[in-house]
């Protein structure tokens, strides 16, 4: 059965504030339940991706949010098991930052690489933690699909047996806005608990909600996180950047559609919109409606957005054939064809060994063998430099210190 997400980013709520916010909002609420007369309740979900209110320190601002839209989506048919949330910058208690700060800069301008984050992350927790306990109260009780219930560096739902969503927490390494400290290339994902649920999830279909987008992560981060997506989902939602966009690309056999969404509140003389977007469980997403906020006060079809007629970008089925091939199409099916088999090899290769995670973890290659001591500085080999740099090579371990799973991955 088909399935609708309606997805809002940047709400930036506050207490008060009538004259902008409630114009906006309460206009927003009727034509929402427009939308979704026609549909199904049962099939219609709802994604807020970040930014719920404008200061997440400040636990009435999340208390009115709770009372206004959790009583507005009751009535339109949205109950809490069918609504996703994921937290923003916004959303991160500042007051928390400004009393952890020198540790908090201190994590945050080493720019630990992912092995050493995700170790950093998992044992000193409470930096992470504490700065979203106000968000994380509002979470549990607004939201059954979220991110910070098991953890607050995500966490993975299945919609049906079809469907399966990650909430992804992409302000973990965020500041708030703090003395304005800029968050962008600074941001850090945990990337164990995502890959430990990709790998148990078996929806044909997934979804990943996060509030930055994939440049505003580090290096590493952006890196991993665009290998996942392009392998494993079929659709990625952000918001932050307070501007739309959509991005369709088929990477191998995958088709994967990159949301950003338009803020739904800053100021009513703004630029503000949501979207619907459509998605078959055979074939993926369809298309994307898009409504947009205009100068007159009222919602209509989100051309703006869209640059098509009716507000809705309709998108390809990943499966049909392009109506002109490129010459060098029989070579690209075959390069696929290598690129998929290796990765099913290597995925053999990390699930040898039942109780371990099966994720990648870069090894440390040495160019002294580990039993001639290391008296002397160590002097390191990146494998990456072997791949830039091909030449005959012979990387020697003992047993089972993974010498399989690092051919596969090279």
């Amino acid at each position: 059965m088909e399935k609708f997400i309606i997805h809002l980013a940047d709400l930036h709520f506050r207490e008060g504030w009538t004259e902008e916010q409630g114009v906006v909002l309460n206009s927003f609420f009727d034509d929402l339940k427009k939308q979704i007369e026609p549909l199904d309740d049962k099939t219609v979900y709802i994604a807020f991706s970040g930014d719920i209110v404008q200061a997440g320190g400040n636990q009435e601002f999340y208390d009115t949010f709770f009372l206004e839209f959790d009583d507005k989506l009751k009535e339109i048919g949205i109950s809490r098991d069918r609504r996703i949330c994921v937290p923003g910058n916004h959303d991160i208690s500042v007051d928390c930052v400004k009393s952890k700060i020198e540790e908090h800069n201190g994590i945050v301008s080493l720019q630990l690489e992912e092995t050493a984050f995700n170790d950093y992350s998992e044992k000193s927790s409470a930096i992470f933690v504490d700065k979203f306990e106000n968000y994380n109260k509002f979470e549990l009780s607004f939201a059954r699909l979220n991110t910070t219930q098991s953890k607050v560096f995500g966490g993975g739902w299945e919609i049906d047996e079809n469907i399966g969503v990650y909430c992804l927490n992409s302000a973990l390494l965020s500041s708030g806005g703090l003395s304005g400290i800029i968050d962008k290339k600074k941001l850090a994902i945990n990337t164990i608990n995502l890959n430990l649920w990709n790998s148990n999830c078996k929806c044909r279909l997934k979804i990943l909600i996060m509030h930055h987008p994939l440049n505003w992560l580090t290096d590493w981060a952006e890196k991993e996180l665009r290998i996942i997506l392009n392998n494993y989902f079929t659709l990625c939602l952000t918001g932050h950047n307070h501007e739309q966009s959509t991005l369709h690309s088929i990477c191998k056999d995958t088709s994967l559609i990159e949301c950003s969404a338009p803020p739904l509140f800053t100021r009513k003389k703004d630029q503000l919109g949501y979207s619907i977007i459509s998605i078959n469980p055979d074939v993926g997403v369809t298309a994307i409606k898009y409504r947009q906020w205009t100068g007159n006060y009222s919602w209509v079809s989100g051309v703006n957005f869209s640059n098509t007629d009716d507000g809705i970008v309709k998108i390809a089925n990943s499966t049909e054939k392009h109506p002109i091939k490129a010459p060098h199409t029989v070579l690209k099916t075959d390069h696929d064809f290598i690129n998929r088999f290796f990765l099913e090899k290597l995925k053999e290769s990390l699930i040898t060994y039942s109780s371990q995670p099966t994720i990648w973890v870069d090894p440390i290659l040495c160019k002294q063998s580990e039993k001639s001591g290391f008296d002397q500085p160590v002097e390191k080999i990146s494998f990456h430099e072997l791949l830039s740099n091909p030449r005959n090579t012979i990387v020697k371990a003992p047993p089972q210190f993974g010498l399989t799973c690092l051919a596969r991955k090279l």
